[in-house]
Protein backbone atom coordinates (compact mmCIF):
# COMPACT_ATOMS: atom_id res chain seq x y z
CA UNK A 1 0.00 0.00 0.00
CA UNK A 2 1.22 3.51 -0.84
CA UNK A 3 0.27 6.13 1.74
CA UNK A 4 0.73 9.84 1.03
CA UNK A 5 0.71 12.14 4.06
CA UNK A 6 0.19 15.88 3.75
CA UNK A 7 1.21 18.29 6.52
CA UNK A 8 2.42 21.86 6.13
CA UNK A 9 5.45 21.58 8.43
CA UNK A 10 6.97 18.23 9.42
CA UNK A 11 9.87 19.81 11.35
CA UNK A 12 7.90 21.68 14.02
CA UNK A 13 8.36 20.62 17.64
CA UNK A 14 4.59 20.57 18.03
CA UNK A 15 4.16 17.74 15.48
CA UNK A 16 6.40 15.14 17.11
CA UNK A 17 3.37 12.86 17.49
CA UNK A 18 2.68 13.14 13.75
CA UNK A 19 6.22 12.09 12.89
CA UNK A 20 5.77 9.13 15.21
CA UNK A 21 2.55 8.11 13.45
CA UNK A 22 4.19 8.33 10.03
CA UNK A 23 7.12 6.25 11.27
CA UNK A 24 4.71 3.54 12.39
CA UNK A 25 2.93 3.46 9.02
CA UNK A 26 6.27 3.40 7.17
CA UNK A 27 7.16 0.16 8.96
CA UNK A 28 4.30 -1.53 7.12
CA UNK A 29 3.80 0.39 3.87
CA UNK A 30 5.46 2.76 1.40
CA UNK A 31 5.17 6.32 2.63
CA UNK A 32 5.67 9.77 1.13
CA UNK A 33 5.19 12.98 3.10
CA UNK A 34 4.34 16.11 1.14
CA UNK A 35 4.97 19.42 2.88
CA UNK A 36 4.88 23.12 2.12
CA UNK A 37 8.59 23.60 2.05
CA UNK A 38 11.20 25.32 -0.09
CA UNK A 39 13.25 22.14 -0.04
CA UNK A 40 12.70 19.37 -2.51
CA UNK A 41 13.49 15.76 -1.64
CA UNK A 42 14.63 15.13 1.90
CA UNK A 43 14.31 12.63 4.73
CA UNK A 44 12.97 12.99 8.26
CA UNK A 45 13.15 10.20 10.85
CA UNK A 46 13.70 7.62 8.14
CA UNK A 47 10.78 8.47 5.83
CA UNK A 48 10.78 10.32 2.51
CA UNK A 49 9.53 13.87 2.23
CA UNK A 50 8.77 16.08 -0.76
CA UNK A 51 8.68 19.83 -0.28
CA UNK A 52 6.54 21.92 -2.61
CA UNK A 53 6.99 25.70 -2.22
CA UNK A 54 3.76 27.57 -1.59
CA UNK A 55 4.52 31.08 -2.77
CA UNK A 56 1.69 33.16 -1.32
CA UNK A 57 1.41 35.90 -3.92
CA UNK A 58 -0.03 39.03 -2.36
CA UNK A 59 -2.03 40.05 -5.41
CA UNK A 60 -3.20 36.56 -6.38
CA UNK A 61 -4.45 35.72 -2.90
CA UNK A 62 -5.55 39.17 -1.74
CA UNK A 63 -9.24 38.46 -2.47
CA UNK A 64 -9.04 35.15 -0.58
CA UNK A 65 -7.44 36.83 2.43
CA UNK A 66 -10.14 39.48 2.50
CA UNK A 67 -12.89 36.87 2.21
CA UNK A 68 -11.30 34.90 5.06
CA UNK A 69 -11.05 38.03 7.23
CA UNK A 70 -14.74 38.70 6.60
CA UNK A 71 -15.54 35.03 7.32
CA UNK A 72 -17.07 34.61 3.86
CA UNK A 73 -14.73 32.02 2.37
CA UNK A 74 -11.99 29.81 3.85
CA UNK A 75 -9.66 28.69 1.09
CA UNK A 76 -6.56 29.33 -1.00
CA UNK A 77 -5.55 29.49 -4.65
CA UNK A 78 -2.07 28.75 -5.96
CA UNK A 79 -1.99 27.25 -9.50
CA UNK A 80 1.78 26.63 -9.45
CA UNK A 81 1.56 24.73 -6.18
CA UNK A 82 -1.49 22.82 -7.40
CA UNK A 83 0.22 21.73 -10.61
CA UNK A 84 3.27 20.45 -8.74
CA UNK A 85 1.11 18.74 -6.11
CA UNK A 86 -0.86 16.90 -8.78
CA UNK A 87 2.40 15.79 -10.43
CA UNK A 88 3.75 14.41 -7.15
CA UNK A 89 0.53 12.53 -6.41
CA UNK A 90 0.42 11.13 -9.94
CA UNK A 91 4.00 9.88 -9.70
CA UNK A 92 3.61 8.30 -6.25
CA UNK A 93 0.23 6.69 -7.05
CA UNK A 94 -1.10 6.58 -3.46
CA UNK A 95 -3.75 4.12 -2.41
CA UNK A 96 -4.55 6.37 0.55
CA UNK A 97 -4.06 10.09 1.27
CA UNK A 98 -3.83 11.18 4.90
CA UNK A 99 -4.05 14.91 5.67
CA UNK A 100 -2.96 16.07 9.11
CA UNK A 101 -5.22 18.83 10.52
CA UNK A 102 -8.37 20.27 8.97
CA UNK A 103 -6.65 23.43 7.72
CA UNK A 104 -3.94 21.45 5.94
CA UNK A 105 -6.61 19.26 4.38
CA UNK A 106 -8.38 22.28 2.89
CA UNK A 107 -5.11 23.49 1.33
CA UNK A 108 -4.56 20.05 -0.16
CA UNK A 109 -8.14 19.66 -1.44
CA UNK A 110 -8.19 23.17 -2.91
CA UNK A 111 -5.35 22.08 -5.21
CA UNK A 112 -6.07 18.42 -5.86
CA UNK A 113 -9.35 17.57 -7.63
CA UNK A 114 -8.94 13.82 -6.97
CA UNK A 115 -10.60 12.49 -10.14
CA UNK A 116 -9.78 8.92 -9.13
CA UNK A 117 -11.57 9.36 -5.79
CA UNK A 118 -8.61 8.12 -3.77
CA UNK A 119 -9.67 7.75 -0.10
CA UNK A 120 -8.66 10.93 1.75
CA UNK A 121 -8.46 10.79 5.54
CA UNK A 122 -8.53 14.06 7.46
CA UNK A 123 -7.18 13.81 10.99
CA UNK A 124 -8.47 16.52 13.32
CA UNK A 125 -6.42 17.17 16.44
CA UNK A 126 -6.90 20.43 18.39
CA UNK A 127 -7.02 23.99 17.04
CA UNK A 128 -8.65 22.78 13.82
CA UNK A 129 -11.43 21.11 15.83
CA UNK A 130 -12.07 23.89 18.35
CA UNK A 131 -11.07 27.53 17.72
CA UNK A 132 -11.72 27.37 13.99
CA UNK A 133 -15.29 26.22 14.58
CA UNK A 134 -16.02 29.87 15.37
CA UNK A 135 -15.54 30.60 11.65
CA UNK A 136 -18.67 29.86 9.65
CA UNK A 137 -16.71 29.83 6.41
CA UNK A 138 -14.39 27.11 7.74
CA UNK A 139 -17.31 24.91 8.77
CA UNK A 140 -19.05 25.46 5.42
CA UNK A 141 -15.95 24.25 3.58
CA UNK A 142 -15.68 21.18 5.80
CA UNK A 143 -19.36 20.32 5.31
CA UNK A 144 -18.97 20.57 1.54
CA UNK A 145 -16.07 18.13 1.61
CA UNK A 146 -17.71 15.83 4.14
CA UNK A 147 -20.44 15.24 1.55
CA UNK A 148 -17.89 13.49 -0.71
CA UNK A 149 -17.92 9.71 -0.41
CA UNK A 150 -14.12 9.55 -0.44
CA UNK A 151 -13.56 11.94 2.50
CA UNK A 152 -13.03 10.15 5.82
CA UNK A 153 -12.55 12.25 9.01
CA UNK A 154 -10.66 10.92 12.04
CA UNK A 155 -10.81 12.41 15.56
CA UNK A 156 -8.32 12.00 18.41
CA UNK A 157 -10.99 11.65 21.11
CA UNK A 158 -14.68 10.94 21.56
CA UNK A 159 -15.03 14.43 23.01
CA UNK A 160 -13.67 15.92 19.80
CA UNK A 161 -15.97 13.78 17.64
CA UNK A 162 -18.99 14.88 19.68
CA UNK A 163 -18.00 18.53 19.28
CA UNK A 164 -17.91 18.07 15.50
CA UNK A 165 -21.36 16.48 15.44
CA UNK A 166 -22.68 19.33 17.61
CA UNK A 167 -21.38 21.73 14.95
CA UNK A 168 -23.31 19.74 12.34
CA UNK A 169 -20.08 18.40 10.88
CA UNK A 170 -21.25 14.84 10.31
CA UNK A 171 -18.52 12.40 9.23
CA UNK A 172 -19.24 9.30 7.16
CA UNK A 173 -18.26 7.08 10.11
CA UNK A 174 -17.39 7.42 13.76
CA UNK A 175 -13.60 7.09 13.70
CA UNK A 176 -11.78 7.69 16.99
CA UNK A 177 -8.01 7.27 16.79
CA UNK A 178 -6.38 8.06 20.10
CA UNK A 179 -2.89 9.47 20.14
CA UNK A 180 -0.31 6.96 21.23
CA UNK A 181 2.82 6.66 23.27
CA UNK A 182 5.79 4.33 23.01
CA UNK A 183 5.11 2.16 26.04
CA UNK A 184 8.35 0.24 25.49
CA UNK A 185 10.41 3.44 25.58
CA UNK A 186 8.42 4.81 28.54
CA UNK A 187 8.78 1.59 30.48
CA UNK A 188 7.16 0.89 33.84
CA UNK A 189 9.25 2.35 36.66
CA UNK A 190 7.03 3.54 39.53
CA UNK A 191 8.82 5.62 42.14
CA UNK A 192 9.13 4.84 45.81
CA UNK A 193 7.20 7.15 48.12
CA UNK A 194 9.06 10.41 48.47
CA UNK A 195 7.76 11.33 51.90
CA UNK A 196 10.56 9.19 53.30
CA UNK A 197 13.04 11.64 51.74
CA UNK A 198 11.04 14.66 52.82
CA UNK A 199 10.79 15.93 49.24
CA UNK A 200 7.96 15.72 46.70
CA UNK A 201 8.78 16.63 43.11
CA UNK A 202 6.07 17.86 40.73
CA UNK A 203 6.89 17.90 37.02
CA UNK A 204 5.18 19.64 34.11
CA UNK A 205 6.21 18.85 30.54
CA UNK A 206 5.11 20.99 27.60
CA UNK A 207 5.56 24.20 25.65
CA UNK A 208 5.03 27.36 27.61
CA UNK A 209 1.89 28.54 25.88
CA UNK A 210 -1.53 29.51 27.23
CA UNK A 211 -3.22 26.19 26.55
CA UNK A 212 -0.79 24.33 28.84
CA UNK A 213 -1.85 26.30 31.94
CA UNK A 214 1.59 26.87 33.49
CA UNK A 215 0.46 29.96 35.37
CA UNK A 216 -2.21 27.95 37.20
CA UNK A 217 0.46 25.44 38.18
CA UNK A 218 2.52 28.22 39.76
CA UNK A 219 -0.44 29.64 41.66
CA UNK A 220 -1.52 26.21 42.91
CA UNK A 221 2.02 25.19 43.79
CA UNK A 222 2.39 28.36 45.90
CA UNK A 223 -0.56 27.20 48.03
CA UNK A 224 0.41 23.53 48.04
CA UNK A 225 4.06 24.09 48.97
CA UNK A 226 3.06 26.19 51.97
CA UNK A 227 0.64 23.53 53.21
CA UNK A 228 3.15 20.73 52.67
CA UNK A 229 5.82 22.72 54.49
CA UNK A 230 3.54 22.75 57.53
CA UNK A 231 3.43 18.94 57.28
CA UNK A 232 7.22 18.75 57.19
CA UNK A 233 7.42 17.93 53.49
CA UNK A 234 9.54 19.90 51.08
CA UNK A 235 8.34 20.23 47.51
CA UNK A 236 9.62 21.50 44.20
CA UNK A 237 8.17 22.16 40.77
CA UNK A 238 10.11 21.38 37.60
CA UNK A 239 9.15 22.77 34.19
CA UNK A 240 10.46 20.94 31.11
CA UNK A 241 9.90 22.90 27.92
CA UNK A 242 10.19 26.42 26.63
CA UNK A 243 8.03 28.83 24.70
CA UNK A 244 6.83 32.43 24.42
CA UNK A 245 5.54 32.60 28.01
CA UNK A 246 8.77 31.50 29.66
CA UNK A 247 10.01 34.92 30.79
CA UNK A 248 6.59 35.92 32.04
CA UNK A 249 6.38 32.71 34.09
CA UNK A 250 9.82 33.31 35.59
CA UNK A 251 8.68 36.78 36.60
CA UNK A 252 5.52 35.32 38.13
CA UNK A 253 7.68 32.92 40.17
CA UNK A 254 9.49 35.84 41.75
CA UNK A 255 6.24 37.70 42.41
CA UNK A 256 4.86 34.59 44.16
CA UNK A 257 8.16 34.25 46.05
CA UNK A 258 8.63 30.61 44.97
CA UNK A 259 11.49 31.08 42.50
CA UNK A 260 13.78 29.07 44.80
CA UNK A 261 11.37 26.09 44.53
CA UNK A 262 10.76 26.15 40.77
CA UNK A 263 13.20 24.97 38.10
CA UNK A 264 13.05 25.86 34.40
CA UNK A 265 14.93 23.24 32.39
CA UNK A 266 14.06 24.36 28.87
CA UNK A 267 13.32 22.05 25.99
CA UNK A 268 14.17 18.39 26.63
CA UNK A 269 14.79 15.38 24.40
CA UNK A 270 12.58 12.26 24.75
CA UNK A 271 15.40 10.53 26.62
CA UNK A 272 15.68 13.44 29.04
CA UNK A 273 11.90 13.53 29.53
CA UNK A 274 11.90 9.83 30.35
CA UNK A 275 14.64 10.44 32.92
CA UNK A 276 12.67 13.32 34.46
CA UNK A 277 9.49 11.25 34.67
CA UNK A 278 11.28 8.48 36.50
CA UNK A 279 12.54 11.02 39.01
CA UNK A 280 9.18 12.73 39.53
CA UNK A 281 6.46 12.00 42.09
CA UNK A 282 3.60 13.51 40.10
CA UNK A 283 3.00 15.01 36.68
CA UNK A 284 0.97 18.20 36.29
CA UNK A 285 -1.02 18.86 33.14
CA UNK A 286 -3.55 21.68 33.66
CA UNK A 287 -4.72 22.03 30.05
CA UNK A 288 -6.78 25.20 29.69
CA UNK A 289 -9.19 26.39 27.02
CA UNK A 290 -7.55 29.50 25.56
CA UNK A 291 -9.11 32.93 25.22
CA UNK A 292 -9.81 32.23 21.55
CA UNK A 293 -11.39 28.84 22.30
CA UNK A 294 -8.53 26.46 21.43
CA UNK A 295 -8.46 23.10 23.19
CA UNK A 296 -5.99 20.24 23.34
CA UNK A 297 -6.42 16.86 21.75
CA UNK A 298 -5.03 13.94 23.76
CA UNK A 299 -1.89 15.07 25.63
CA UNK A 300 1.03 12.68 25.14
CA UNK A 301 2.70 13.75 28.38
CA UNK A 302 -0.16 12.24 30.40
CA UNK A 303 0.10 8.92 28.58
CA UNK A 304 3.87 8.84 28.99
CA UNK A 305 3.63 9.49 32.73
CA UNK A 306 0.97 6.83 33.31
CA UNK A 307 3.00 4.39 31.22
CA UNK A 308 5.97 4.94 33.52
CA UNK A 309 3.73 4.59 36.58
CA UNK A 310 3.75 8.20 37.76
CA UNK A 311 0.38 9.70 38.86
CA UNK A 312 -1.02 12.68 36.98
CA UNK A 313 -3.00 15.73 38.07
CA UNK A 314 -4.85 17.24 35.13
CA UNK A 315 -7.87 19.33 34.23
CA UNK A 316 -11.33 18.22 33.13
CA UNK A 317 -10.46 19.31 29.62
CA UNK A 318 -11.44 17.99 26.20
CA UNK A 319 -10.79 14.23 25.98
CA UNK A 320 -8.43 13.90 28.96
CA UNK A 321 -10.98 12.01 31.04
CA UNK A 322 -11.00 9.31 28.34
CA UNK A 323 -7.55 8.38 29.67
CA UNK A 324 -8.98 7.46 33.05
CA UNK A 325 -9.38 3.96 34.43
CA UNK A 326 -10.28 2.73 37.93
CA UNK A 327 -7.31 3.08 40.31
CA UNK A 328 -5.20 4.33 37.42
CA UNK A 329 -3.54 7.37 38.96
CA UNK A 330 -5.17 10.17 36.93
CA UNK A 331 -6.78 12.84 39.12
CA UNK A 332 -8.84 15.64 37.58
CA UNK A 333 -9.97 19.09 38.70
CA UNK A 334 -11.96 21.86 36.96
CA UNK A 335 -10.09 24.25 34.67
CA UNK A 336 -8.77 27.40 36.37
CA UNK A 337 -9.79 26.22 39.86
CA UNK A 338 -6.52 26.98 41.66
CA UNK A 339 -7.79 26.02 45.12
CA UNK A 340 -8.90 22.53 44.04
CA UNK A 341 -5.72 22.14 42.00
CA UNK A 342 -3.61 22.89 45.07
CA UNK A 343 -5.63 20.55 47.27
CA UNK A 344 -5.17 17.62 44.88
CA UNK A 345 -1.43 18.33 44.88
CA UNK A 346 -1.38 18.26 48.68
CA UNK A 347 -3.50 15.10 48.89
CA UNK A 348 -1.22 13.33 46.42
CA UNK A 349 1.92 14.32 48.30
CA UNK A 350 0.41 13.23 51.64
CA UNK A 351 -0.55 9.84 50.23
CA UNK A 352 -4.29 10.43 50.58
CA UNK A 353 -5.07 9.49 46.96
CA UNK A 354 -5.25 5.76 46.33
CA UNK A 355 -4.05 4.48 42.96
CA UNK A 356 -2.39 1.45 41.41
CA UNK A 357 0.45 2.39 39.03
CA UNK A 358 0.24 -1.01 37.32
CA UNK A 359 -3.45 -0.49 36.48
CA UNK A 360 -2.65 2.86 34.91
CA UNK A 361 0.19 1.35 32.90
CA UNK A 362 -1.97 -1.58 31.74
CA UNK A 363 -4.71 0.81 30.60
CA UNK A 364 -2.26 2.84 28.49
CA UNK A 365 -0.74 -0.28 26.93
CA UNK A 366 -4.16 -1.68 26.07
CA UNK A 367 -5.73 1.43 24.56
CA UNK A 368 -3.00 4.00 23.82
CA UNK A 369 0.13 2.08 22.84
CA UNK A 370 1.84 2.58 19.47
CA UNK A 371 0.89 -0.99 18.52
CA UNK A 372 -2.81 -0.37 19.17
CA UNK A 373 -2.67 2.96 17.31
CA UNK A 374 -1.14 1.59 14.11
CA UNK A 375 -3.39 -1.46 14.13
CA UNK A 376 -6.50 0.72 14.28
CA UNK A 377 -5.25 3.21 11.69
CA UNK A 378 -4.44 0.48 9.18
CA UNK A 379 -7.90 -0.97 9.78
CA UNK A 380 -9.39 2.41 8.85
CA UNK A 381 -7.37 2.40 5.62
CA UNK A 382 -8.30 -1.19 4.85
CA UNK A 383 -12.02 -0.62 5.34
CA UNK A 384 -12.13 2.05 2.64
CA UNK A 385 -9.95 -0.02 0.28
CA UNK A 386 -12.11 -3.10 0.73
CA UNK A 387 -9.31 -5.01 2.48
CA UNK A 388 -9.89 -7.44 5.32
Amino acid sequence: MNVLFFVRDIHAISVTFIRRQIQLVSQHHEVLVVTIDHGSDYEVDGFRCKGIPFQDSYWTNKPFRRLKEWDLYFGSFNPKFGKKLQEVVSQFKPDVIHCQFGVDALIFLDHFPNPQKIPVFIQFRGYDASTLYSKKSYKRRLRSWFSKSWIHPIYVSLNQYNRAVKENLIPDKKRILYSCTDTDFFSFSPKEKSQERGLFRFLQVGRMVEIKGHSYSLQAFKLASNRLHQEGIKSELVFAGDGPLQERLKKECKELEIDDLVKFLGNQTPVEIRYLLKGADGLLHPSTTTTDGAIEGMPNAIMESLSVGIPVIATEHSGIEELMCPEGGLFLFPERDVEKYAQVMVDLALGKLAFDPQSGRDHIVERFSAQQHIRQLLEFYGEELGLK
